[in-house]
């Protein structure tokens, strides 16, 4: 099983897990709790995440690279990823509240 090439084995296995995953929470409505909540936001307002998430990360990247922070490669690439969602969860719920106050707007097709 490799990634790269991309063969059928890898995308196989990585995509049954995860839709084994899906349908356990989904099955025991566990989608709705406290710590899914935002995952279920995500859904909910998914091409606005992918038009913003780029530009959010690549600020934060500059961020740190212009810090300079010690330590391993690694380590700033999940700091800048659990930073980058931070920022991210707030901008999405702001969105999703704002569309359901207007729900007839251009907003519904983002």
């Amino acid at each position: 099983m490799s990634k790269a090439p991309l063969s059928l084995t890898y995308l196989a296995f990585n995509l049954g897990l995860s839709m084994f995953a899906l349908a356990f929470l989904c099955a025991f409505d566990r989608l709705e709790s406290i710590p899914f909540t935002w995952l279920v936001g995500f859904g909910q307002v998914s091409l606005f995440f992918f038009v913003i998430h780029p530009a959010v990360y690549r600020i934060l990247s500059k961020a740190v690279l212009v810090l300079n922070l010690p330590g391993p490669l690694i380590a700033r690439t999940y700091l800048v990823w659990l930073i980058g969602l931070g920022v991210l969860v707030p901008l999405t719920q702001a969105y999703r509240t704002l569309r359901r106050r207007y729900p007839q707007s251009v907003l519904r097709y983002l």
